[in-house]
């Protein structure tokens, strides 16, 4: 996720990753920020291989403190876009961990789920692993969710020293 004070340097990133997208001729699904009157929201967007953004979803299921304080939850179901031969909606991050938002993407239509997200890794206590083993949502959930939900998901994560780094393409 790109965090950002203004709406300008959000909208730099998303051309920045249309660019991309055209320059490779490649779909991306990827999230930024998206600032308006009304408040900030996390945003995942799809562009298409010429660079144009096909949809753009808010994530309704914030984590945590820091997000509920700075970003207002979104309100709206994902559109429903083709991509080859798939129907995909988006997702981000915490959304995949409600099994219900799976669930009703699939039942709108979608057959391929993307979720871009940064899931960070959670500091073990006095030695011991973290209760709470994040890297379980890419390793375990994501793959029942693609079962329970008969989606095919595409759950892309952050790297770095501080997220897990793990992604996962699961099927049905």
């Amino acid at each position: 996720m790109i965090r950002s004070g203004s709406t300008r340097m959000t909208e730099n990133h998303r051309d920045w990753i249309a660019g991309i997208a055209a320059a490779a001729g490649i779909h991306i699904a990827a999230s930024t920020v998206e600032h308006g009157s009304d408040g900030s929201y996390i945003c995942a967007s799809i562009f298409d291989r010429t660079g144009q953004e096909l949809a753009r979803y808010r994530k309704q299921h914030l984590f945590g403190v820091a997000e509920t304080a700075d970003f207002r939850p979104g309100t709206r179901q994902p559109e429903l876009v083709r991509i080859g031969e798939f129907t995909a909606a988006l997702g981000i991050c915490f959304d995949v961990e409600f099994p219900e938002f799976a669930r009703e993407q699939a039942l709108r239509g979608a057959d391929l789920l993307l979720i871009p997200t940064a899931l960070p890794l959670r500091a073990g206590i006095d030695g011991e692993p973290h209760p709470l083993d994040t890297t379980l949502v890419s390793t375990l959930l994501v793959p029942a969710r693609a079962l329970e939900s008969q989606l095919f998901i595409a759950y892309a994560n952050h790297t770095g020293p501080k997220f897990s780094g793990i992604s996962t393409i699961a099927d049905p």
